[in-house]
């Protein structure tokens, strides 16, 4: 009895899992399926752990229905890439960035502002910022010069920045309901200058709503390929690595900040390491990614804040 129930249960997994990697194959194609390629680097341990039961078993024909989808899986998500890389050294000329999705509801000032001064990040950026939002901030705005928002709710955005001589200004990727924030970040030891942009991406639920979403990537994809120096995108993409916009921007250059830093899972919060990477860095060009790490904090908020440090 026992045994079957075994069997049962490794027949179910290895049902979902082929289903889950057909809808992940078919998802550039039809939207309302491409929320199968979020469940990817969960579908890949489940089918790890089952792949091996089956393996201690003996069981031949669940290890071989069981083999394809988790071997696709595996190529797929790639976790050797992830596997945490040795310590880059740091130093003060090097800039630290903070991104994080508030949630437009966040009443939790006092702890945002003191995760926000704790971290002492040259660039801040908030996500969700709500109008006159900073005005609950008097220390952190004293602190950093360079200020520019984006009123609203969930559309809202508020960038912060402390390094010299930062420019900034509003741009619109082919969506003027959630415009981003470019920023023009200088380094003069090497005379050279780092374009940021502060970015949050509308929501793929419900399934129509990708179109918008991709769009908005494909503008700054097109506006990225124009651009000469270094390009660092930074904040709610919502969006997995393994969507086929995701791998477009791969293919135009950008490099996903991820690769030596765990998979970096973001959202939901209440989740911890067992969420999805919705919210992102990538870089292009000569931008060197030195750390990387998603805080557990993330008081009154649905989303982890992402922190990192470039070279550039």
């Amino acid at each position: 009895m026992l045994l079957r129930c075994f069997h049962s249960i490794l027949l179910l997994t290895a049902i979902a899992l082929w289903c889950l990697s057909i809808a992940i194959l078919f998802s550039r194609l039809q939207p309302t399926v491409e929320l199968a390629c979020h469940l990817a680097f969960h579908a890949l341990i489940v089918g790890t752990v089952a792949t091996i039961l089956a393996l201690l078993a003996r069981t031949k024909a669940m290890l071989m229905a069981l083999a394809c989808p988790w071997f696709y899986l595996l190529c797929l998500v790639q976790p050797w890439n992830l596997l945490t890389s040795s310590t880059h050294s740091t130093n003060e000329h090097d800039l630290k960035i903070i991104s994080w999705n508030i949630l437009a509801s966040n009443q939790n000032f006092d702890e945002i502002n003191s995760v926000l001064l704790e971290t002492n990040a040259d660039v801040i950026v908030l996500i969700e910022a709500r109008t006159n939002l900073l005005d609950q901030f008097d220390e952190l705005v004293a602190a950093y010069p360079h200020r520019m928002t984006i009123p609203g709710g969930t559309g809202g955005m508020a960038v912060l920045s402390r390094v010299p001589n930062t420019k900034m200004q509003v741009r619109d990727f082919d969506d003027d309901k959630l415009p981003v924030i470019l920023v023009s970040l200088p380094n003069s030891l090497i005379n050279s200058e780092l374009q940021l942009v502060a970015i949050h991406t509308i929501s793929p639920i419900p399934a129509w709503r990708r179109i918008y979403r991709d769009r908005q990537l494909d503008g700054l994809i097109a506006w990225a390929k124009q651009q000469p120096g270094p390009i660092c995108v930074i904040g709610d993409l919502n969006t997995t690595p393994w969507s086929g916009i995701f791998y477009r921007m791969l293919a135009a250059g950008f490099a996903d900040s991820r690769i030596g830093f765990g998979n970096g899972s973001s959202w939901p919060a209440s989740l911890g390491w067992w969420g999805i990477p919705i919210d992102h860095l990538l870089v292009r060009g000569d931008c060197q990614v030195l750390a990387r790490s998603i805080l557990p904090n993330a008081p009154g908020s649905d989303h982890r804040p992402l922190v990192a440090t470039l070279r550039f």
